[in-house]
């Protein structure tokens, strides 16, 4: 594993970002607001927010509640 990155901000961009990132072989974290706005939903990973999972291009995203949780995840 490369390193570890937290992204802030889960819209277009900040999913970009994260996605090149893990593929890159980082463990990624993103943080956001508890209700963003997302203008197009299904094309970031703001919809793990909502929905708890989603996936972009292969690559899943999962909502955390608590920092346990982020660490369970990043710790594997």
């Amino acid at each position: 594993m490369a390193g570890r990155v937290l992204v802030r901000g889960s819209g277009d961009i900040g999913s970009a970002v994260a996605h090149v990132l893990f593929r890159a072989g980082y463990a990624v974290a993103i943080h956001d607001i508890p209700q963003p706005t997302a203008t197009r939903r299904k094309m970031a990973f703001t919809d793990a927010i909502f929905d708890g999972r989603a996936r972009l291009e292969g690559v899943e995203a999962r909502r955390v509640d608590n920092l346990v949780q982020l660490l369970l995840l990043i710790i594997k």
